[in-house]
């Protein structure tokens, strides 16, 4: 089916034509051409129920088609010729924010658009747009604006559903963060009492077969620990909850706190842990050291966890070193299994790890990276990643950090 700009088009080439044979234009046959266009244009908008109108704007007076007045609820005619009569239907509240788009429009000179409400005399609401363009004189002043008219009831209803249904999303969503944020606290309490029982009972000399039991009870609750400590800030980071600190910290003491948190699991699997700190380095820092520290030993956990034999090297360096803050850019290689393309496409993502298959052999819930990522988020930071398979991999943290004050290079 033709548009009624086709249609003109047609009509226009047409008259050319004829024109052309016969020399002189036919007025006769112009006008009646141009009539018949002028009635599809209005047919057309007429079936599409788009109302059409000519405000001028100096003596008020409104000239609008019938569809016009049936979307404002008004008999053709009803209202007379004003323009105020019709805004007498739109909603109170909406009244204002009319007024300020038409004296926009007029101070700019650009193109009115309104979405409004407006009261039939059923009481029933709709809602209108309204779109034109206004004609000004030499000084600026406006003098006509013409455009047209659109129901879009339907179009605000669906827009309304749509906003409720994302706001139910996201109080279900607060509600299960907030849900495993309360376990996650009271599954560790009972947790940290069996990993200091599994300590004691580990410093009173038991026997052999019995030493074995309490290292595997102890390495399972440091296992479970960790996988609840990474829901509790994945949790408390989707409810909005998770803050961080900004405290004067030493480096040194954080690279040395991750050491001997990570050191015995790669001692165990035979592996060369590596810490490389550039000399140009600022030691004295400010910032959220736990934080900094769970990072690193999360990355570093996970290589020894995907490592074999050969060696896992930390490395810190800095850049575009200012007298408070530098450009601090921690990385984690190892010589593990490597990634594919494919692989690192998902590894960000909640619940998800590099390959489902190795999940019996590795274990883990696929959280510690996300939390990683988000709390490098969260330092205005960027987690990065570089693998092929069978070459390892090297993760790369790196953030602005402040420098604390008469700290200078160590």
């Amino acid at each position: 089916m033709k548009g009624a700009t086709e249609w003109i088009a047609e009509d226009r080439q047409a008259l050319r034509i004829q024109s052309a044979n016969w020399g002189i234009p036919d007025r006769a046959q112009a006008a009646n051409t141009l009539r018949t266009s002028v009635d599809r244009v209005r047919q057309a908008l007429e079936a599409g129920r788009v109302g059409t109108f000519d405000w001028d704007v100096a003596c008020n007076r409104l000239i609008a088609s019938r569809t016009y007045d049936e979307l404002w609820g008004i008999v053709p005619g009803e209202l007379g010729s004003g323009n105020d009569a019709f805004l007498e239907r739109a909603h109170p509240e909406d009244l204002p924010g009319i007024a300020a788009e038409l004296n926009l429009c007029i101070a700019t000179q650009r193109p009115f658009a309104s979405e409004f409400r407006v009261i039939w005399p059923d009481g029933s609401v709709h809602w209108l747009l309204l779109r034109g363009d206004f004609a000004f004189d030499d000084g600026g002043h406006p003098l006509q604006l013409r455009g047209v008219a659109m129901e879009i009831t339907e179009r605000k209803q669906h827009e309304e559903l749509l906003l409720e249904a994302a706001k139910k999303a996201q109080d279900a969503n607060r509600s299960k963060s907030e849900f495993f944020a309360n376990v996650s606290h009271e599954i560790r309490t009972p947790l940290t009492a069996i990993i200091g029982m599994t300590y004691l009972a580990m410093r009173a000399n038991p026997n052999p077969p019995l030493e074995r039991y309490l290292k595997k009870i102890g390495n399972a609750a440091q296992s479970l620990l960790g996988i609840t400590n990474d829901i509790l800030d994945f949790s408390k980071i989707e409810a909005g909850k998770l803050e961080l600190e900004h405290i004067p910290f030493l480096l040194d003491d954080v690279i040395n706190g991750v050491s001997d948190i990570v050191a015995q699991r790669a001692e165990q699997k035979g592996l060369a842990l590596v810490f490389s700190v550039a000399r140009e380095t600022p030691r004295y820092l400010v910032g959220d050291p736990l934080r900094l520290g769970q990072i690193l030993v999360n990355l570093i956990n996970n290589a020894v966890k995907f490592t074999e034999k050969g060696e896992i090297v930390v490395k810190v360096t800095v850049s575009d070193v200012m007298h408070d803050k530098g450009f601090f850019s921690f990385s984690v290689s190892d010589t593990g299994i490597g990634m594919t393309a494919d692989q690192l496409v998902n590894l960000f993502h909640s619940f998800t790890q590099a390959d489902a298959s190795f999940t019996r052999k590795y274990g883990g819930t696929g959280l510690g990276l996300v939390v990683c990522k988000q709390i490098c988020d969260l330092m205005n930071g960027e987690l990065l990643v570089e693998s092929e398979p069978g070459k390892g991999s090297t993760f790369i943290f790196k953030a602005s950090l402040a420098i604390a004050a008469g700290a200078g290079l160590q």
